[in-house]
Formats: C-alpha cells, sequence, structure tokens
C-alpha cells in the first residue's frame, strides 16, 4: 500500500455487521467502499461517567445472594448518580467511526458509535 492508499482508509465510517462482546471486537462494513474490515478492537472508557435521566417507568433488578434477586418498585423520581460504565459495545447495524493506524496493514479501532 503507498502513502496516499494509508491515509485515504484512516479514517472511515462503518456499519457494524459482527459483534464479539467476549473479545471487544467487531466486524463492520465500510460505507464509502462496501468492503467488510477484520476484526476491529472497540475502544473502551472503563469508568467513564454516566448522564442518566430516568424515565419514571422502570424497574431495578436486584441480584444478591442474600435475597435471591427480584425486582424493586417503580420510583417515579429518582436518580442514578456516580453510575459509571462498566464496557461499551457498538450493535449490529449501528454506524461507527474506525481508525486505523497510519502503517501498512496496521490495526483499526472503532472509536465509537455516530
Amino acid at each position: 500500500m503507498d502513502a496516499e492508499q494509508i491515509i485515504s482508509r484512516m479514517v472511515q465510517i462503518g456499519t457494524v455487521s459482527v459483534v464479539d462482546s467476549s473479545k471487544h471486537a467487531v466486524r463492520v462494513i465500510f460505507k464509502q467502499s462496501g468492503e467488510s474490515s477484520g476484526w476491529l478492537k472497540v475502544l473502551q472508557h472503563i469508568g467513564g461517567a454516566l448522564d442518566i435521566v430516568p424515565d419514571a417507568q422502570h424497574t431495578h433488578n436486584i441480584t444478591d445472594t442474600y435475597t435471591g434477586g427480584g425486582s424493586a418498585s417503580i420510583f417515579p423520581n429518582h436518580n442514578h448518580t456516580g453510575s459509571t460504565t462498566a464496557s461499551w459495545m457498538p450493535r449490529v447495524n449501528e454506524d461507527v467511526l474506525v481508525l486505523y493506524l497510519p502503517i501498512s496493514n496496521g490495526d483499526g479501532f472503532v472509536l465509537g458509535g455516530i
């Protein structure tokens, strides 16, 4: 691959076609070329803060060894202050931004959803 080809493929938009959550990797089909990628690692932001706006329509599943789990009642006015992410994986058919390292046959990474 020459320098111009490497640069032209560095940043691309693709649609997720396959997800392997256990490896934090996906395959995508690129919008511009229609080609399928190899496995791309999905960048993780472990411990990133979440901004959760409750819809007053959901319940909380409870899992613990003491009570055996269950479901809490609906809470109309509450928030989830201090919530953080554990990991993020895009879904099949979701558009993502892909970055390839600027070297011949360099690895690619999914930076996030679009």
